[in-house]
């Protein structure tokens, strides 16, 4: 009996062995909030130079007006209430780890962060056919429990987030605080931000989760990532996240470009008008997502706009000066 125990006790730490903490920070912050601005990069900055570090951000109604915040009041209003958040910024880590103001994050949340990294964790999520098709985001998440000794107060959280959305996206300020760049931002809990409840949590057991959602208030399809996670509901610690990136068009854009490098798409398409900010002059290329050449235009150097009204609704290609990004045509 002895020997029996010793082997499954083997068997549990090969498996934890194998498989990788990834850990969760939430940001509830405002682009209105000066503190944010002051705050906020010290988070983004750990999750951006760090492995293995997933990252949501919720905009909240307070202090000020947020066009983040409007875009989806329900979700961001249920992680807020969840939480109990009454002020921003505030930094949450792993749920019940660290929650506390986002000025005390390089101090003692950085810590904690650190240490979370090197706990096993209990669940293995793997993101397959994660693509875009026909204006819909689809995605296959599985849940593979680690321990035999979970409960059965667990929920997986599925979240669509943009990474990074630029401030002159928008035709007017959502926010009226320095930041430039917002990070992460929560777009879509799917089905919805209660989550969907987990039934074979004992060790081994697999839940699968498909989910499909018509791609919505979106600045930049291109930045779009999938955050899933698995939470108890009573304690509110988080076994297990991670953070995924599309399969579509992989072949097709280069991800290697930073960021602040690529192609500024500046607004959504507006009568028929795609405009975009071009470091060089040249020739833009619009491509559909099989590779496709639709059409090409000469552009300036500077602000200059593409007549995409020809093209039907759904996800395109735009190359130039050998970047490429990809947008969404909404008519």
């Amino acid at each position: 009996m002895k020997k029996i125990f010793v082997n499954a006790l083997l068997l549990i730490t090969s498996i934890w062995a194998n498989a990788q903490r990834v850990i969760i920070i939430e940001q509830f912050t405002n682009s209105g909030c000066l503190n944010c601005a002051n705050s906020n990069p010290a988070v983004f900055n750990f999750v951006n130079n760090t492995q293995n570090v997933a990252c949501i951000s919720y905009h909240s109604a307070f202090p000020y007006n947020d066009s983040m915040y409007f875009e989806n009041t329900i979700d961001n209003n249920a992680r807020i209430n969840y939480y109990n958040v009454v002020g921003v910024p505030q930094t949450v880590i792993n749920g019940n780890a660290f929650n506390s103001s986002s000025s005390s994050f390089p101090n003692s949340g950085l810590s904690v962060a650190n240490n979370q990294l090197n706990i096993p964790p209990d669940y293995e999520i793997t993101v397959n056919n994660f693509t875009f098709q026909n204006n819909m985001l689809n995605a296959e998440c599985i849940f593979k429990s680690l321990s035999n000794t979970i409960n059965n107060n667990l929920v997986a959280h599925i979240a669509v987030v943009e990474k990074n959305v630029f401030k002159n996206s928008y035709a007017g300020s959502p926010g009226n605080n320095t930041e430039t760049v917002y990070k992460y931002v929560m777009r879509k809990m799917l089905p919805t931000a209660n989550g969907t409840a987990l039934s074979n949590t004992s060790l081994n057991g697999v839940d699968t989760i498909t989910v499909s959602w018509p791609i919505q208030k979106i600045k930049n399809v291109s930045e779009i990532r999938l955050v899933a996670f698995v939470q108890n509901t009573n304690s509110k610690n988080i076994l297990q996240a991670s953070i995924n990136t599309p399969s579509t068009a992989t072949s097709i854009i280069d991800n290697s470009i930073d960021v602040d490098k690529k192609i500024l798409l500046t607004n959504f398409v507006t009568n028929g008008k795609l405009q975009l900010n071009a470091a060089i002059a040249g020739t833009a290329q619009v491509f559909d997502l099989t590779g496709k050449l639709l059409f090409s235009q000469s552009i300036e150097k500077g602000q200059a706009e593409l007549n995409v009204q020809n093209l039907s609704n759904g996800i395109f290609i735009l190359k130039h000066n050998g970047q490429s990004q990809l947008f969404t045509n909404q008519n």
